[in-house]
């Protein structure tokens, strides 16, 4: 675990959060067909040996590129106050000292005893964890973690009380319903016992809590089954500075024996196996469509039933194999020795990259919309305007965002509303800004959108990110249901995946929502470059699909393209089902297509549309004809972020007609707009961003684009959104 570094407190945070990162390590067999799991893993480590064994057996498995063990929690009060050191001390030993740890405050002591070894690994190997009471809080690990994460993609293997499950379950049910994919338990006895078990009974209030009110999947492990598969002589083979074989050297069994003599069980271990392997059918089986049930004095019953809505699916598992080979190849991992770097042998410049991807996690705080902006971000008071999107709502309220503070680091949200279409503006309504002058560096919202879902609610995406752009970012969003009212009300801000969203998503035939996300082939900007080079293997202009109305995203495919600035990708689907990716490069547009849904994309290839290094618009119209909002005066041709004219196809986008020109001034740029129920078309872009600042609006027809000019009467070009008072005007006008 790294010195601390200066971070907010996560006291507030109460939000949910993406995605697979790929672990750097020797790939075999399991991790080339798959992805790592992204496991959290939560141990009363203090108690038995078997948690220390478990956790070795994760770092092996992570060696193997089969899991990332994105942080670890522990759950009972150790009575010596080094649970935290002794975690820190095995993650060291594997070259993870970095690794984030949390203890359980005010978790049970029940059945607790001094431990026999965290004394020892505290005190005999390396580490730079506090004392537990000075260790950061288990649930605040716990948020930082899942909100990091892809929707449904974290495992949570539990070896140990259920206190911090019940805590994190009460305040952030929606984090873990939306973050979590499964949880992996080993706890209690199945199908029925009337023995008490340790695990159960040092908390039963928390166990039966979880038992009830769990929002997901819960696969039990039973004392049973690791009570069949003996590990942990073998330890004796490993060095003398492994601390896991110093656990078992400590832990002492009956007969005046240790741990390390015979072995012991390995309950923990098997867990932790399922955790990252899941239900091979050759080592389990899953008994299902039924429910666990705890009671007093930490006693388990299984309870076969139909699963019941609005409850998590529980199972338990049965050995379905040999248990001694099962048992040698849980200590076959827990004996494999460290193929990771220890922090000695990491050079200052990994080191530095460490300290500064540990900064970024100050860009994973949740920022608080501000709902009464004035006086302090009224229009006197910004110097800068550039334009992120523009949207209508069901009542035919416009809403527009836009970036104030720069491009740069210094940026934030404003947003403002029309209710009488875009003739008048208010004074800005919604702020986003989440700079503070106790943050290390400064931490920006620069790009975004709004979007109107099909269901009349009102989305703003947005990025956040250290700097300008930390080489991981973040997209969120908040969303509104009554946006048509005097006093609109937003979520909470959620966390989607990494990386930044430009554009609005695409509603597909199927009635799924595709979003585009930009991770950023480059990277991380300055201090931050080569920072987070584990997502290397996901940068591109990726997709996101929604199935369920917005309530969970799922990165589906990516495509790449060479040259990339940001990709500011667009979507369309053709006729023929096929979905027609457009995305900005240095070189200009480029195109992409995939047959399959968005999984595969073919190879990049220039576009016949002629554009500047600059954002465009294209969106299917309520006609079926393509809408392209470009620069310049003809398809083929443009000169530079000059003359931004609409365009139609009737054909797919093969083919352009048309060319209204919305606005032949210098420096105006990144269009974004929306076509109304009525049949207009609204667009807004920004002109001069530094100086003038403005962000105007053009509000047109069909019949405006193919006669080139303005016959419909309540069209109108250049209409004034917002223009912040503090710049200095330029003198192109």
């Amino acid at each position: 675990m790294l010195s601390p570094m200066p971070r907010l407190l996560f006291a507030s945070l109460v939000v949910f959060a993406v995605a697979p990162a790929v672990c750097v390590s020797q790939v075999n067999e399991r991790s080339a067909i798959r992805e790592p799991v992204k496991l959290i893993l939560d141990t009363d480590m203090s108690g038995d040996c078997d948690d220390a064994g478990a956790l070795a057996l994760l770092h092996a498995l992570a060696d193997r590129g089969e899991c990332e063990i994105l942080a670890v929690v522990t759950n009972r009060r150790d009575l010596t106050d080094a649970s935290a050191a002794a975690v820190d001390a095995i993650n060291t030993y594997y070259g993870r000292g970095d690794i984030p740890i949390g203890t359980d405050k005010n978790g049970p002591t029940a059945l607790q005893r001094a431990s026999p070894y965290t004394i020892a690994l505290r005190d005999e190997f390396d580490h730079d964890a506090p004392a537990d009471k000075d260790a950061k809080d288990a649930i605040d690990v716990y948020r930082r973690a899942l909100i990091a994460e892809a929707d449904q993609s974290v495992t949570i293997c539990s070896i140990g009380a259920f206190s911090n499950l019940a805590e994190l379950v009460r305040v952030a049910p929606e984090l873990v319903r939306t973050k979590v994919q499964r949880l992996v338990v080993m706890g209690g006895h199945f199908p029925k016992s009337n023995r008490r078990e340790t695990n159960i009974a040092t908390h039963v209030e928390a166990a039966q809590y979880v038992a009830d009110h769990w929002p997901g999947e819960i696969i039990w492990h039973g004392f049973e089954v690791g009570q069949q598969l003996v590990t942990g002589a073998k330890l004796k083979t490993t060095p003398k500075n492994n601390p896991v074989r110093r656990t078992y050297e400590l832990r002492p069994m009956p007969g005046k024996k240790m741990s390390i003599d015979n072995g012991k069980p390995s309950y923990d271990q098997a867990a932790a196996l399922y955790a990252v392997r899941g239900a091979e059918p050759k080592v389990w089986q899953v008994i299902q469509n039924g429910r666990v049930e705890v009671k007093e004095p930490g006693i388990t019953s299984w309870l076969q039933e139909p699963p019941r809505e609005k409850l998590a699916a529980h199972s338990y598992v049965k050995i379905a194999s040999s248990p001694q080979q099962l048992a040698d190849e849980i200590e076959e991992l827990m004996v494999a020795a460290p193929r990771k770097l220890a922090d000695e042998d990491v050079s200052d410049e990994q080191r530095k990259i460490r300290e500064l991807e540990e900064m970024a996690d100050l860009a994973l705080v949740p920022p608080t919309p501000n709902l009464s902006p004035l006086p302090e971000y009224s229009y006197e008071n910004l110097d800068y305007g550039m334009t992120i999107g523009i949207s209508q709502t069901p009542g035919g309220r416009l809403w527009a965002c836009w970036v104030a503070g720069g491009d740069s680091p210094k940026a934030f949200f404003v947003v403002a509303t029309s209710d009488d279409d875009g003739e008048s503006w208010t004074q800005p309504r919604l702020v986003l800004d989440s700079h503070s002058s106790e943050l290390p560096r400064p931490r920006s919202i620069l790009v975004g959108n709004l979007w109107t879902d099909p269901n009349g609610k009102l989305w703003l995406f947005f990025d956040q990110s250290m700097d300008m752009f930390d080489g991981r970012g973040g997209v969120w969003a908040i969303v509104c249901e009554n946006p048509d009212a005097d006093n609109p009300e937003w979520s909470t801000p959620r966390r989607i995946w990494h990386g930044v969203t430009l554009n609005k998503p695409t509603v597909l035939s199927n009635g799924d929502w595709m979003l585009p996300v930009s991770l950023d082939e480059r990277g991380g900007l300055g201090a931050f470059r080569n920072c987070f080079q584990n997502l290397d293997p996901l940068r591109g202009a990726n997709v996101f699909v929604s199935k369920d109305q917005g309530e969970t995203w799922h990165r589906r495919g990516r495509a790449t393209f060479p040259n990339p600035d940001w990709h500011e990708h667009m979507i369309v689907q053709r006729n023929d089902d096929s979905l027609w990716m457009l995305a900005r490069t240095r070189k200009g547009i480029m195109e992409s297509t995939s047959v399959d849904g968005g999984q595969t994309w073919s190879a990049a290839v220039a576009s016949k549309v002629k554009h500047p290094n600059a954002r465009f618009h294209v969106r299917r119209l309520q006609s079926g004809r393509l809408l392209l909002i470009k620069h310049g005066e003809a398809i083929d041709s443009h000169r530079g972020r000059v003359a931004l004219s609409a365009w139609l196809s009737d054909d797919e986008g093969q083919t352009w007609f048309g060319g209204l020109m919305l606005d032949e001034r210098k420096g105006i740029s990144y269009p974004d707009g929306f076509q109304s129920s009525n049949g207009s078309i609204y667009i807004s872009y920004d002109r001069n961003r530094a100086t003038d600042g403005e962000v105007l609006m053009a509000r047109f027809t069909e019949a405006d684009i193919e006669a080139k000019e303005l016959v419909s009467p309540n069209s109108k070009l250049r209409c004034l959104i917002s223009k912040p008072l503090a710049t200095k005007p330029s003198a192109d006008r």
